[in-house]
């Protein structure tokens, strides 16, 4: 809970140095915390999904609009997470490339009539990946850790001759 203000302020400086929004780092990170948390929602991604509205509706100027394309998201996470278990870079990249596409596709020409930039979009979508591609990563973490420091003892086919080194 404690990171949410940490990227919501990256987030907001990004967006002051860069006139546009580049950084999505709430967007990574909520895509990030859905494929590796083991229930659907809880209360982290609950707040962070709030502060991804917030920055949304300091963006657009309308409350929910990201909520369109997210919501999609989470429910192809939640439907998907299970088949690709061991493969979640890939639906990071599928993820973040949908709700991208979606945004320059639909939100820009149809709801905030702008037009779309595919080397802006695709900006984005590169400097997102690299950062959710790294909290992904920080967030899995070295899971071998884990399980020594609880003290695994190791099976010998006979423990009397493995004690006498024999």
């Amino acid at each position: 809970m404690i990171i949410i203000l940490p990227l919501l302020f990256l987030d907001f400086i990004s967006y002051a140095i860069f006139h546009q929004a580049i950084i999505f780092s709430l967007l990574d990170y909520i895509i990030a915390k859905a494929i590796l948390s083991d229930t659907a929602m809880n209360g982290t991604l609950y707040a962070a999904l709030m502060a991804f509205l917030l920055f949304d509706f300091v963006l657009y100027e309308r409350f929910g609009l990201g909520l369109l394309l997210i919501a999609p998201l989470l429910i192809i996470i939640v439907k998907c997470k299970r088949t690709l278990l061991h493969a979640s870079p890939i639906l990071l990249i599928f993820c973040l490339a949908g709700y991208f596409l979606a945004e320059n596709l639909v939100i820009y020409p149809n709801v905030l009539h702008l037009q779309s930039n595919i080397l802006m979009t695709a900006l984005k979508f590169f400097v997102n990946l690299g950062l959710g591609y790294t909290m992904l990563l920080r967030m899995q973490g070295n899971r071998s850790l884990a399980i020594t420091a609880r003290g695994r003892k190791v099976w010998t086919p006979n423990r009397m001759d493995a004690s006498r080194g024999a």
